[in-house]
């Protein structure tokens, strides 16, 4: 895919941006919600990672899969849990990380081999949190009603941040304008 195309997909139809990680910031609310058992998959498929930004939870399995047959690997640079480097020859389709400590800040992941290959991951100990869709939409599940800090990041708009109240049993919105650099 060349690098237009993949310009076209992150700016939606009606200027909403994907790839956004959202997460809560601040007066994390207690919760009791396991650690999901479903990995978060990303896919290198056509030398492309998808998806391009996403988020997991500690002790929650990131796989990496390798369709392609063709060599890539998966370069890491966590800034508190252990950096990584592992090569995908092609007949290894898939490898599994597990982070045990939290970084709200994204990291990038790359395919040395292929240096246009590219994502970011945050690794969170709480469930608030969501990646922009390619509207631009997101989602925050199961907040309970509170005054919070919401962020966002994005890799080009850089961080922003506000202040946003849930009300008992209603929605909140939170609405952000982002400018490239």
């Amino acid at each position: 895919m060349r690098p237009l195309e993949l310009l076209r997909r992150v700016v939606g139809a009606d200027s909403g941006v994907a790839n956004v990680i959202v997460q809560i910031k601040d007066s994390i609310p207690n919760h009791d919600s396991p650690v999901p058992s479903d990995p978060v998959v990303m896919d290198q498929k056509g030398c492309v990672y998808a998806p391009h930004a996403a988020v997991l939870r500690v002790g929650q399995t990131l796989k990496v899969l390798n369709p392609d047959g063709v060599t890539h690997n998966v370069n890491a640079q966590p800034r508190i849990n252990t950096p990584f480097n592992t090569g995908m020859p092609s007949f290894r389709t898939e490898m599994e990380q597990v982070f045990d400590t939290a970084e709200d800040m994204a990291f990038a992941i790359r395919c040395d081999v292929h240096p246009w290959m590219g994502a970011w991951l945050v690794v969170l100990d709480h469930p608030f949190f969501a990646v922009t869709d390619d509207s631009g939409s997101f989602s925050i599940p199961n907040l309970p009603a509170g005054t919070y800090e919401i962020e966002i990041w994005h890799e080009s708009g850089g961080t922003q941040t506000q202040s946003i109240t849930v009300a008992e049993g209603a929605t909140a919105q939170a609405d952000f304008v982002l400018s490239a650099s």
